[in-house]
């Protein structure tokens, strides 16, 4: 029951239509970006969202700051579990007609809210995006399984097809031929992974602190969706740690939010599990889809399961 939790994953392709550059950091700039269009089109406080009335009903806050069905105590701050930005691509010099590719993931509740974003990605292509005003089309978009959203012009709706975490994990779980016994596989980080364990930001990988963090993300999801569940006894067995590789990584993004620069800070790597057992592997393989540790909104903790 824990891995009930509804999800969409929907690839995005952006035609440059000038020749531009663009910050290393594309979540970041795709994030503000949005955030910003959705501001121009629903605010109606000049954006001093602290003193708000509406803050509560704000269509913007419920998006990029998501309200939990049930919040935990835990949860102190504002950041959004409702939504995931995934864009590894650190090119700077694009030319007329050059693609820049991302992905969105939507969780829960926010699912609903697709239509709104695509439309502050439209706004976001005709106002520019970054520093230097890059203006783009939506040249195409597609659901997890390939099937076009957007087809000459028009948007077909229903190929924006919610799915279950459950379901994703059963079927990358067919792509290990030994599932059901104890084996070896390899965690793959692709991006910067910030999990904070036992009072410490991680500073090299911890196959805990790694399974710790899978539980919570999935706790957190499950009580968005309103369903208070206990992240804890989803950890069954701690496999071992054959060998691993980490290495530090720095990101760097403006906030418009709090008008000022800030530093991101994380790990990147990969690391060799063995006796893995069945329940373990489900819980790395939900890992994938669901991100790990700190601001996964930015596409932060996003890893790979491979057998070995």
């Amino acid at each position: 029951m824990a891995l009930q939790i509804h999800y969409t994953k929907t690839h995005f392709s952006l035609t440059m239509l000038h020749n531009t550059t663009l910050s290393s950091n594309k979540v970041s700039a795709l994030r503000g970006g949005l955030g910003t269009m959705l501001l121009h089109s629903n605010c109606i406080s000049d954006k001093q969202c602290d003193s708000c009335f509406f803050s509560d009903e704000c269509l913007v806050q419920r998006i990029m700051y998501s309200k939990f069905d049930i919040k935990p105590a835990y949860i102190t701050t504002g950041e959004s579990v409702g939504y995931i930005l995934e864009c590894e691509n650190h090119k700077r010099n694009f030319q007329k007609g050059d693609l820049l590719e991302f992905d969105l993931i939507l969780f829960g509740k926010s699912i609903i809210h697709f239509s709104q974003l695509l439309q502050a990605l439209f706004s976001l292509g005709q106002s520019g995006l970054g520093a230097n005003k890059a203006h783009f089309s939506i040249s195409d978009i597609q659901n997890e399984n390939g099937k076009n959203i957007l087809c000459n012009g028009n948007i077909i709706m229903s190929n924006y097809q919610p799915h279950m975490l459950q379901s994703y994990v059963e079927h990358r779980l067919t792509e290990f031929p030994y599932a059901n016994e104890l084996s070896n596989v390899s965690l793959i980080f692709h991006s910067p992974t910030t999990i904070k364990y036992q009072g410490n930001i991680q500073q090299s990988f911890h196959i805990e602190a790694i399974l710790n963090s899978i539980a919570r993300r999935i706790e957190m999801l499950n009580y968005y969706e309103g369903k208070p569940i206990s992240g804890k006894e989803l950890i069954h067995n701690i496999p071992n740690v054959i060998k691993q590789s980490s290495y530090a990584e720095e990101v760097n993004r403006y906030s418009s939010r709090h008008k000022e620069n800030i530093k991101l800070h994380g790990i990147t790597g990969d690391l060799l599990l063995s006796n893995v057992d069945f329940e373990t592997l489900s819980l790395l393989l939900a890992g994938e889809l669901i991100h790990i540790g700190k601001n996964t909104s930015f596409g932060f903790g996003r890893y790979t399961v491979v057998p070995q």
